[in-house]
């Protein structure tokens, strides 16, 4: 039930973010040239770290827009967790995924949740973790 869900989570997503006509505004595959240079100038600001050192070739844009594209792609940056689990996917390659999670978030992470392979059964009690986990 999981991978499938995943799968129809992630399809859903997809068609609603990038095709549908539903949500306000343009579809991302429609987006207005103005809109392509903010999201150039909000990964260029990441974290307010060129800013901080007054570059004249940086780009002000509002703080809000800033903070909140800098929480999305913090939380995707948490998916890096992943790449140290134990279980290691034998047919899935975890980085491919991950370095597309910050550019295109849950369009990406919801069809890796349902492309990896369930876990085969939970620790026992008791079950020692290595260093890593």
């Amino acid at each position: 039930l999981g991978r499938s869900t995943a799968g129809v989570a992630a399809a859903l997503y997809v068609y609603w973010v990038f095709i549908s006509d539903i949500p306000p505004g343009n579809k991302v595959i429609e987006s207005d040239p103005n809109t392509l240079k903010l999201a150039l100038d909000l990964s260029v600001n990441f974290w307010f770290i060129l800013p901080t050192f007054n570059f004249e070739w940086v780009a002000s844009v509002n703080p809000i827009m800033e903070a909140v594209f800098n929480f999305v792609v913090t939380w995707t940056m948490m998916m890096f967790g992943f790449y140290t689990e134990a279980r290691q996917q034998k047919n899935l390659k975890m980085l491919p995924w991950l370095s597309l999670m910050p550019f295109l978030t849950n369009a990406v992470y919801l069809p890796y949740l349902a492309a990896r392979e369930p876990a085969e059964k939970p620790l026992a009690e008791g079950t020692e973790l290595n260093d890593i986990e």
